[in-house]
């Protein structure tokens, strides 16, 4: 895949919530094709940017996913 001029790809889902973590199949899949950097949001809920133990541990495992 050719990046067309972009010098990078930001990737997130579900925009009309403000974007959310995407799957790690479409992560890995768009990194594989893609020859510039690629930033994923790391988002779990839809609550807002604040998250507690358990959203922050959530978080850290789909990093490393």
């Amino acid at each position: 895949m050719h990046s067309r001029g972009a010098d990078r790809v930001e990737l997130c889902l579900r925009l009309e919530t403000e974007g959310m973590t995407p799957d790690s199949e479409l992560t890995k899949s768009l990194c594989d094709h893609l020859h510039i950097p690629v930033r994923v949001m790391v988002r779990a809920t839809e609550a807002g940017y604040e998250a507690d133990a358990l959203a922050l541990q959530h978080m850290i495992e789909s990093i490393h996913a």
